[in-house]
């Protein structure tokens, strides 16, 4: 079966790819890749491909969170406010309450002009 993201993946893989060994998200590139085309996560290609994101939409029972596991690439300064104004629109359209962006911690610096607010710090401990 072919679907839109076959004609991207190719620019785009390198980049989840990175994103997820660096972070270890607990899912390989493949179960995104599958995740996409069956429509359960949502590909962003941002200035050209200079960010590659991908979202998902979580149902709590109370509220919807647009959720961003994976934000990754170069010259973020050229594309984020972008991708902040887009996406904001589309957790409206979608009845989302919050939208939710997982990283280092240069990610608040960036988001804190845009609104977004420190709201947890996720720490792991392997075993």
């Amino acid at each position: 079966m072919y679907s839109d993201i076959d004609s991207v993946w190719d620019q785009v893989e390198p980049e989840i790819t990175r994103a997820i060994e660096r972070f270890d998200i607990g899912e390989g590139v493949e179960h995104i890749r599958e995740r996409l085309i069956n429509r359960d996560q949502q590909l962003w290609i941002c200035n050209g491909g200079d960010g590659v994101c991908i979202s998902e939409i979580k149902i709590c029972p109370d509220f919807k969170i647009l959720a961003f596991p994976i934000i990754a690439g170069k010259n973020m300064n050229e594309w984020l406010d972008d991708l902040v104004v887009i996406a904001k629109a589309y957790a409206k359209h979608h009845q989302c309450k919050y939208i939710e962006g997982y990283g280092r911690k240069g990610w608040l610096k960036a988001l804190n002009e845009h609104g977004f607010k420190n709201y947890s710090i996720t720490t792991r401990l392997e075993i």
